[in-house]
């Protein structure tokens, strides 16, 4: 789980990133890859969905075509309802609020215990040097950037407003698009992509349980390798979680729906590029894929061989047990009352091989390689509007 704002370095990212409470933020960031491609939903309990809104004309519902419009929720709404500010599409509904959260992006100093409307308008203000921000940048070539991509206007806020910063911050992450996978070859045809474990591994992967399958396309299905739907898999429940109950736990899409039966569910992931977007579960609780994909086959196993050392010592686990029992009981109780729940299965280790090998296929080459990501990644040669732009460093190994 992520570390945000308050760290010991802030220049610093990855896992050699500390704060001296340990990470802050609740769950796994997810990648940034593919982004573009999510239909329905974003983040693990789908805060960010699309609803369809029907008018209504004359006191009657009318549901032709042409009255059905797309709209999207958000946290700034009610369950089930649009948000009137939400944006043109759920990356850019999502867009708005990392910078609102006290431990991801706003810390605890600006705009102080105001809502998160005060704290977009303020920064819009600071980014196009008018109102309440004008003249907290020593150096401001915003206007510039923006007038470049949105064109010339003589009122500053219609230049650079909550609106047109997410259209941006949207535009670049659904620009990293990373499809060009060996599995998609074999798909069109050259069939000398993939070796015979990876094979062995597809055939397990797509086929159901009766046909002798681990019946993982259940789930991760199409080609995106997601239903974008809320399941129950009872993941080791580990970090700071969402602080529901007295014990930092985390109830996934109960906590936006309240339905009883999203209790611990969360949105299946897609799975391209998934070698490289460890680590694994909403809560980052598995390190390796083929500790994952055993979790999937027996959830009460899984959880009672489960190995803290995988995690960074920092990584708060004095609720894992009593939290983490609570989800495997409610996947129990799913099952037993027949809804759509994952069951075990038994499989080999070397079929648990196969479908690691799979999945290792789901990678494109891309996103392994600093040269190929150039495009996304500020140079030095690049414009730097304010001055503040982060300068990251990674280091490559950590002393545990």
């Amino acid at each position: 789980v992520s570390i945000g704002v308050g760290a010991h370095d802030q220049d610093l990212l990855g896992s050699a990133r500390t704060h001296p409470e340990g990470p802050t933020v609740s769950r796994n960031a997810p990648s940034t890859f593919n982004v573009a491609f999510f239909n329905h939903v974003l983040t693990y309990d789908g805060r960010f969905e699309k609803l369809d809104t029907l008018n209504i004309i004359d006191g009657t519902f009318k549901f032709t075509k042409s009255s059905l419009q797309s709209s999207i929720r958000t946290p700034d709404s009610l369950f089930g309802e649009a948000d009137p500010n939400a944006g043109d599409d759920l990356v850019a509904a999502q867009s708005r609020f990392p910078l609102t959260m006290l431990d991801e992006m706003r810390g605890f100093e600006f705009e102080a215990h105001r809502p998160g409307r005060f704290v977009r308008r303020h920064i819009s203000a600071r980014l196009g040097n008018y109102g309440e921000g004008k003249g907290e940048l020593k150096r401001n070539r915003w206007p510039t950037e923006f007038q470049s991509v949105f064109g010339n206007t003589d009122n500053p806020r219609n230049l650079i407003n909550e609106n047109n910063i997410t259209k941006a911050l949207s535009a670049y992450q659904r620009s990293q698009v990373f499809v060009d996978t060996s599995w998609r070859a074999y798909v069109q045809g050259n069939y000398n992509a993939i070796d015979k474990s990876t094979k062995r591994g597809a055939l397990l992967f797509f086929q159901s349980e009766d046909e002798g399958g681990a019946g993982c396309a259940n789930c991760h299905s199409g080609d995106f390798f997601t239903d974008e739907q809320f399941h129950v898999l009872a993941l080791p429940q580990v970090g700071p979680g969402k602080e529901d109950g007295r014990f930092h736990d985390d109830f996934g899409r109960f906590r936006e729906s309240g339905k009883p039966v999203d209790l611990y569910a969360f949105r299946t992931p897609t799975l391209l590029n998934v070698e490289v977007t460890g680590p694994y579960g909403h809560d980052g609780a598995y390190a390796t894929l083929k500790g994952i994909v055993q979790h999937h086959l027996n959830p009460a196993l899984a959880v009672a061989v489960y190995d803290v050392t995988e995690l960074d010592p920092a990584v708060q686990t004095q609720y894992l047990a009593f939290n983490t029992q609570r989800a495997l009981s409610k996947l129990e109780e799913n099952r037993k009352a027949g809804l759509p729940a994952i069951q075990n299965i038994k499989l080999t280790d070397q079929q648990v091989n196969d479908i690691t090998s799979f999945l290792l296929t789901l990678t494109d080459p891309c996103v392994k390689s600093l040269a190929c990501l150039t495009p996304w990644i500020p140079s030095d040669d690049d414009i730097d509007p304010d001055g503040l732009r982060l300068k990251a460093r990674m280091l490559t190994s950590v002393a545990r």
